[in-house]
């Protein structure tokens, strides 16, 4: 089992494709390491991470409730066979 804690983009460089950049980039390295599978998980209202997991061919698994901070959020969780 691997944990890649997180990663996102910073607000200056959004919209030019960083976020499916670093998801190739994930999928690359899990692939040249023999992962099997990855999962990823975001905050339901993170619409552009969901388009980029989507886009790089994680489908959705389910939703989960976080509370983080004290604040509670849902979390959606996608999956990728390798």
């Amino acid at each position: 089992i691997f944990y890649f804690a997180e990663f996102g983009v910073d607000i200056s460089l959004r919209g030019q494709q960083v976020g499916s950049l670093l998801t190739k980039k994930l999928i690359d390295y899990s692939t040249e390491n023999n992962f099997e599978y990855l999962l990823v998980r975001t905050k339901d209202v993170n619409t552009s991470a969901i388009k980029v997991f989507e886009k790089c061919g994680f489908e959705f698994l389910c939703t989960k409730s976080a509370t983080t901070g004290g604040k509670e959020s849902i979390r959606v969780i996608y999956g990728l066979d390798l």
